[in-house]
């Protein structure tokens, strides 16, 4: 059962406030966020509570970004979906031009510090059709790591497995030019 930390004190001791039944969410959210020069918009549909919220989100800038699942939002966030991309252009992001827009669908499933995506996108920067994407990764203390990315060229023998951490990463988070692998 979900549980908050009350901020009001009681006496001399915060107490739990504990839901019989669960916090239900339902409805149409709209975003829009700035960090330094970068923009985030879109809206998002949910329904559900807080140990399992369905969620169809489309960002409208960046353009190109949808995400459809489920989120689970207590005891640390987890999402569960498939994310699509529509000619979304990684440089809106900070992230450079070479792989121009970039099109195709991940399935996503884990949390901020371990994640999985999978899928088949095509990056109209790099000449060689669509890629096979397998990542495995994750975010914490303020490093992105890399633990697995396999691409594979649809149309060629073309095979790559790099390995990366990154710190500082340049977003979504700040302006600042990333440090590059590590």
């Amino acid at each position: 059962m979900p549980s908050i930390r009350s901020a009001h004190q009681l006496g001399r001791h915060a107490r739990p406030i504990r839901s019989a039944d669960p916090l239900v969410l339902s409805g149409v959210e709209r975003w829009d966020l700035r960090a330094g020069e970068l923009r985030y918009a879109g809206q998002a549909r949910v329904d559900g509570d807080l140990e399992r919220l369905s969620v169809a989100a489309t960002a409208t800038e960046p353009r190109g970004l949808a995400f459809e699942g489920t989120l689970r939002l207590v005891d640390g966030l987890a999402f569960d979906g498939r994310a699509t991309l529509d000619r979304f252009d990684p440089a809106s992001l900070g992230a450079g031009t070479f792989l121009g827009t970039v099109t195709g669908t991940l399935d996503a499933k884990g949390g901020v510090d371990a994640f999985t995506a999978n899928g088949r996108i095509e990056a109209g920067g790099l000449p060689v059709g669509p890629l096979d994407v397998a990542l495995d990764g994750g975010y914490a203390a303020r490093v992105f790591d890399v633990r697995r990315l396999a691409l594979a060229a649809t149309k060629s023998d073309l095979r790559a497995t790099p390995r990366a951490q990154w710190t500082s990463p340049r977003a979504p988070a700040s302006a600042s030019p990333a440090t590059g692998p590590r």
